[in-house]
């Protein structure tokens, strides 16, 4: 009796919830944070060694998050009110068309120190 072998499906990486991304200085970042049930785009700044929530993202924000993703080339059409929706991973794959189009390849992964969370992974 001839055994079947079942095709085995490519195994999946969990994405974690409430996982954060950060991105920006050593003094200004937008974050990817949890404040309630969703996430969202929130401006922080460092007043001595604490980060304090500045609220939600604004246009400083936007040009943070422009050039980690390097998406500066359309920006015209990522609006703050766009892209203060968008996940790190929505990002990064609009990062990944520009690159099958000739942009460079950028490894995107959060800035925050001792988390270098990568976006694809990121909500």
């Amino acid at each position: 009796m001839a055994m079947e072998h079942a095709e085995l499906a490519p195994a999946s990486v969990p994405i974690p919830k409430r996982q954060s991304y950060m991105v920006g200085g050593d003094n200004l970042s937008a974050d990817r944070r949890w404040p309630g049930d969703e996430p969202c785009w929130r401006m922080s700044s460092k007043e001595g060694v604490t980060w304090e929530d500045d609220g939600p993202i604004n246009e400083a924000g936007r040009q943070i998050l422009l050039q980690h993703f390097g998406l500066s080339t359309i920006a015209a059409h990522l609006p703050l009110e766009k892209l203060a929706t968008m996940s790190p991973a929505t990002l990064e794959r609009k990062r990944r068309t520009l690159e099958r189009h000739g942009a460079p390849h950028l490894e995107l992964v959060s800035d925050r120190p001792g988390a270098h969370v990568p976006a694809s992974l990121a909500a």
